[in-house]
């Protein structure tokens, strides 16, 4: 954020505006503009200024922001969506006033084109040509994070009329099953996707991304918390900083299906988690509903997922998708 001080001789006011820009959006049309907004008294709100990049004078008509209030951090945000995810960008920001007086234009920021795209299938599974009762290869079962002596136990297919699943109804208590199948320890950036079903708001089902076991197992968690609401953590992994809050706002209901998309990136030592989760058969979220980095460089973990179940009751899995990330990854947002 590079905060110009600016002064607003006909509203007699000092604005100082510092410009934030970020993708939020899934299809990466949209960028969270965070600004640190005028203290004085007299603002009436704010507008966007944009084009594709340039060094000359943006001249487009402005997208009025309205009134906006600072955050708990003391920084403004709005969403502007409709972007060309494969053009870059340059953003200024002006306050106005009650008459329309407006103040000089803050710093400019330049948003490069975003290229992150989804590439080939790393792994599937739809689970439809295991019987009920087996157990899944390639996956290695678990109970509070140490492996059951066979691998296998915990958890296994089961079918929802014609349609096979893959899950646990194991006792009470941390259970999991770790895909440890090659190369998984060696994937980079991807996205799982898949459908997760519970029996009750106590059986939460939970997605490791970068999943590594052991004494102190690493990864980080999308999965459900109290009353069965979906959110991201991380699980011995540096802290994350979220867009918002680290929670999807979703809370699924027991006994159905919901459909899910999890992105972890890693670019420059650092990681990203993005995810949504909606109604199987009803329309897909049409942005990320959280959206949680880390701000502390970390070396890679393994590129593992494992599925799990905590608290009690029966949390199943199905048609899971692993896909790479690749292009141009869309930059850990600026601090």
């Amino acid at each position: 954020m590079l905060p110009l001080l600016q002064t607003l001789p006909r509203v007699h006011f000092c604005l100082c505006i510092g410009v934030l820009a970020l993708a939020t959006d899934s299809r990466a049309d949209a960028v969270l503009l965070r600004f640190q907004p005028a203290s004085q008294s007299g603002v009436a709100g704010y507008d966007v200024y944009f084009a594709p990049q340039t060094t000359g004078p943006i001249t487009s008509a402005p997208v009025d922001m309205g009134a906006l209030a600072p955050d708990s951090t003391g920084l403004a945000s709005f969403t502007l969506s409709g972007l060309d995810p494969t053009q870059a960008y340059s953003f200024e920001l002006t306050a106005y006033d009650a008459k329309g007086s407006q103040s000089p234009r803050s710093n400019r920021m330049n948003l490069a084109a975003r290229t992150e795209v989804l590439g080939n299938v790393l792994w599937s599974n739809d689970f439809s040509s295991y019987a009920p009762g087996v157990h899944v290869p390639g996956f290695v079962d678990s109970a509070s994070n140490v492996p059951t002596a066979t691998g296998t136990g915990l958890f296994e297919v089961a079918y929802f009329g014609t349609d096979p699943a893959y899950g646990t109804d194991a006792s009470a208590g941390w259970v999991s099953s770790d895909y440890l199948g090659w190369p998984s320890k060696l994937w980079g950036s991807y996205e799982l996707s898949g459908r997760v079903w519970t029996s009750s708001s106590t059986a939460w089902a939970r997605i490791l991304l970068r999943d590594t076991p052991g004494d102190v197992e690493q990864s980080f968690v999308f999965g459900q918390i109290l009353r069965g609401g979906w959110g991201v953590w991380g699980m011995n992994e540096p802290a994350l900083t979220c867009a918002g809050s680290s929670s999807t706002g979703v809370v699924q209901p027991a006994t159905t299906w919901y459909s899910f998309r999890v992105r972890v990136t890693r670019a420059s030592g650092l990681t990203r988690v993005r995810a949504m989760i909606w109604p199987t058969g009803g329309a897909a979220a049409p942005a990320w509903q959280v959206d949680c980095w880390t701000t502390l460089s970390a070396g890679a973990d393994s590129g593992a997922f494992s599925l799990l179940r905590a608290q009690n009751g029966s949390a199943y899995f199905d048609d899971l998708a692993v896909t790479a990330v690749t292009g141009t990854l869309e930059p850990i947002p600026p601090q």
